[in-house]
């Protein structure tokens, strides 16, 4: 006749194997989590990156004709 009861962990080396896959398992959903929400921010974030480069270049470009415009006026 077959044993139909439900086995149980009989030593706690079974035990902890069992909790280190459970960790590894929930690593692994978090890293997942964690790639998913950079493909939904990383354009987003290019994007800006992109934008606020662009912008301290004007700044530059502005700063220098400031320059040019104020030393022609003190001539």
């Amino acid at each position: 006749m077959m044993d139909l009861s439900l086995s149980t962990p009989t030593s706690s080396t079974s035990h902890s194997n069992f909790e280190e896959q459970n960790v590894s398992h929930m690593k692994t959903n978090q890293e997942k989590i964690a790639d998913g929400v950079m493909m939904l921010v990383k354009p987003s974030i290019e994007h800006l990156d992109d934008r606020v480069h662009k912008v301290r270049i004007s700044q530059a470009e502005l700063s220098a004709s400031i320059d040019t415009v104020g030393n022609g006026m003190y001539r």
